[in-house]
């Protein structure tokens, strides 16, 4: 899923970019396309205004929403050159990802 992502867009970023920073990008507009309908459409369109590589984000985020909306990625390792990706479905992301703060906060308290 994210190779095709990949192969879509990787002659739209700068060339100087090296393989992991494509999937980085590859996979930070994956979980952007995640959030896009729970954080609204005027803050997704500031977080990606503000993005140096918004307009190939957008359109990642469009491509992985129209071929892949059942996905999403909690993580991504490269070991010996072989990307490898944990995913889950994203009301699994979604839930965690509460948890996970909900945690933080408590944490913070004394």
């Amino acid at each position: 899923m994210i190779m095709e992502i990949y192969e879509q867009f990787d002659d739209s970023l700068p060339e100087k970019w090296t393989t992991v920073q494509v999937f980085e990008i590859c996979i930070e507009a994956w979980n952007l396309a995640l959030k896009k309908g729970v954080i609204g459409d005027k803050m997704f369109k500031d977080m990606l205004s503000r993005h140096k590589q918004g307009k190939v984000v957008n359109k990642m985020i469009n491509y992985k929403n129209k071929h892949f909306k059942e996905f999403s990625i909690v993580d991504f390792s490269t070991t010996n050159n072989i990307l490898q990706i944990k995913s889950q479905p994203p009301e699994e992301y979604f839930k965690n990802m509460i948890i996970n703060s909900l945690v933080t906060i408590k944490k913070g308290k004394k």
